[in-house]
C-alpha cells in the first residue's frame, strides 16, 4: 500500500469516526472512492463488532448460544 493511500484511509477513518453514526454512510460516500468507503465501512464495522464482544461478552455469548 502506497503512502499516499495509507494517509488518505487515515483521514477518512477519522474523518469517520469524528461523526455520529448515522452521518458515517453519507460522509463516507462523498469520498467518492467506492473501494475507500467499502474498506473503512468494514473497518469501523469490525471495530463495533469487537467493542460489542468486549464490552457484552457474557451477554453477547449467551445471545448466540440461544439463537442456534
Amino acid at each position: 500500500m502506497s503512502p499516499e493511500r495509507l494517509r488518505r484511509i487515515e483521514v477518512v477513518f477519522h474523518g469517520a469516526c469524528d461523526r455520529p453514526v448515522a452521518e458515517r454512510e453519507a460522509f463516507l460516500q462523498r469520498t467518492g472512492n467506492w473501494d475507500l468507503t467499502l474498506y473503512i465501512a468494514a473497518v469501523l464495522n469490525l471495530a463495533g463488532v469487537l467493542l460489542w464482544l468486549r464490552v457484552d461478552a457474557g451477554r453477547g455469548l449467551e445471545q448466540v448460544s440461544h439463537a442456534s
